[in-house]
């Protein structure tokens, strides 16, 4: 397993590394369309794969099933189970996001829920009732939490169904550290997401900003969360360069977490981008996603009895005096998991990749 998560490269030739701790800090990662902000996020998610650390993405883009198949299209990547889209496992129950948040606690597993065919009404609701139950919940583990199209959920000025997601959202992203919950919220934009649950993330991941609302509303978030004088000298740099950064070039800012201001170049994806394929006059490449079946058959037996699941973490332990588990299906479960813990590096079989510099 990897012991630190190896993402790009800095200006000065080394190895941009975060540590795994990061599974459990908040981050901002903010870049316009073509920036490469999803290609960042799942460079992160394939490190944590390779860590053997836990993670779900809520992806109403459709794009972050790619992590199951090599960059070619070819089956490979890693065993994330895909949940809703046109390459589900299983199908999304549009109204059992708290249903959801058992499964994938109960399994130990990493996975996409795939929201991209959902009206933005049913992308909140789900997300506020995930959200919600997860902070009911007390895990064994940590998780992270990547939330795509992060402005839909927790916006400027919230309305109507909203109102309730950016609750869901700001409590998670508030207090999920002591349940072992992290969070990384991806935006197009800095003015659109909204300011507090902005001002609360401890690291800042920003790409292209051309706008000159996103420019002042980056100036705000150093504002609230610098405070060391040697760092508000660089706010100027900062802002000032966000025009004119590549694809795949980023300012990594965590003034209080790592103490770190650095500028970075993400590398490619070691798995399939299919943004990459949509290009006027270029023909979609024909993609197969690797087969894990035996472990969505596992996760779909949770998903079918997460109700019961649900009554026995919320009886009480003078309740739970005559409840005796089956230990050789534990033994089983445990072993299971640990094996497939060791299949990324197995599966994936493709050489390292080159630094990003493309979508």
């Amino acid at each position: 397993m990897k012991q630190n998560l190896e993402v790009g490269i800095l200006r000065s030739g080394r190895r941009f590394i975060l540590p795994l701790d990061y599974q459990v800090h908040t981050t901002a990662l903010i870049g316009i369309r073509g920036s490469g902000k999803t290609i960042a996020a799942t460079d992160i998610a394939e490190e944590m794969c390779e860590a053997g650390l836990l993670w779900v993405c809520i992806d109403p883009v459709g794009v972050w099933w790619g992590l199951r198949c090599n960059p070619d299209g070819t089956p490979g990547g890693y065993p994330v189970v895909i949940i809703g889209g046109q390459h589900a496992d299983i199908p999304l129950e549009k109204a059992e996001g708290s249903k959801m948040a058992d499964a994938i606690l109960e399994q130990n597993v990493s996975c996409v829920i795939d929201m991209s065919t959902e009206s933005k009404n049913t992308v909140r609701k789900y997300v506020t009732d995930f959200c919600d139950r997860l902070m009911e919940l007390n895990p064994s583990g940590t998780r992270h939490i990547f939330l795509e199209e992060a402005p839909e959920l927790v916006p400027q000025r919230p309305m109507g169904e909203q109102k309730r997601s950016l609750a869901a959202v700001d409590r998670l992203g508030r207090l999920g550290r002591n349940k072992g919950y992290g969070l990384t919220l991806i935006s197009q934009r800095f003015a659109t997401i909204n300011k507090d649950i902005l001002t609360q993330c401890e690291n800042l991941i920003a790409l292209r900003c051309i706008g000159k609302h996103d420019r002042d509303a980056a100036a705000d978030w150093i504002a609230e969360v610098v405070h060391e004088t040697e760092s508000k000298k660089k706010a100027d740099t900062f802002v000032e360069s966000l025009t004119e950064l590549e694809n795949g070039q980023a300012w990594f800012w965590s003034p209080q977490w790592l103490k770190e201001f650095i500028q970075v170049q993400f590398r490619r994806r070691k798995t399939f981008h299919p943004g990459e394929t949509r290009s006027v006059g270029q023909a979609s490449k024909q993609v197969q996603l690797s087969d894990v079946q035996e472990f969505v058959a596992r996760f779909a037996r949770t998903l079918s009895r997460s109700a019961p699941l649900r009554q026995l973490r919320d009886t009480r332990p003078s309740e739970m005096e005559s409840f005796h588990p089956d230990v050789s299906e534990l033994e089983r479960l445990r072993t299971d998991n640990s094996d497939l813990r060791q299949k990324p590096l197995a599966w994936r079989g493709i050489a390292a990749p080159d630094v990003y510099a493309g979508h």
